[in-house]
């Protein structure tokens, strides 16, 4: 009697916690991707940003309580998505006037590379990563019109075979000048 009050015992307990384990693991996971970023990060978001959802990979940024921007990647499996990698970085305050700020997420030695940042340049147009990745660019004075004025977020994303770790900004205004270029 003992034992098989032990052994049930024993199993009950393991159900319990095995269902408290996969509640845990799948509460980190949402149907969408700025939910899911929410979710992980709630605490820390001052304001949403915005940035790109693809089919199982998105790059979304929020203004974080020390108004940094925060990029985040995150990967969408059976599950849903999640938070992969997030960073943020010195440069990135949005109340600060600087040309041109960088910040990487993800390991440097990766394939998979990451680049974003923020620019304050007059009548920019595009900015292109070691010669061939255009970066997308958000206008930060229209999402956050107290914190900044001419100033845009600007990030991308490739793969990268030969996996080196520097790289090439450079600025571009309506012109097509290049009236910021950086190596990193």
């Amino acid at each position: 009697m003992n034992r098989k009050y032990y052994t049930g015992l024993i199993i009950v307990s393991s159900l319990l916690l095995l269902t408290s384990l996969y509640y845990h693991v799948l509460r980190q996971y949402s149907d969408d991707a700025s939910t899911a970023l929410v979710y992980s990060r709630v605490s820390d978001i001052q304001e949403f940003i915005g940035g790109t959802v693809e089919d199982r990979k998105a790059y979304l940024f929020y203004l974080n309580h020390s108004d940094q921007i925060v990029g985040n990647s995150m990967t969408r499996n059976f599950f849903g998505w999640k938070l992969k990698d997030s960073a943020t970085g010195t440069g990135l305050e949005v109340d600060v006037k600087q040309t041109l700020s960088k910040a990487g997420v993800g390991p440097l030695q990766s394939k998979h590379k990451f680049y974003f940042g923020l620019v304050s340049v007059d009548n920019v147009d595009r900015i292109l990563v070691d010669e061939q990745h255009e970066a997308k660019l958000i206008a930060l004075d229209s999402q956050l019109p107290d914190l900044s004025e001419n100033k845009f977020l600007w990030y991308v994303y490739f793969n990268d075979d030969l996996m080196e770790d520097s790289y090439k900004v450079e600025v571009f205004n309506k012109e097509n000048e290049v009236v910021y270029s950086s190596s990193y």
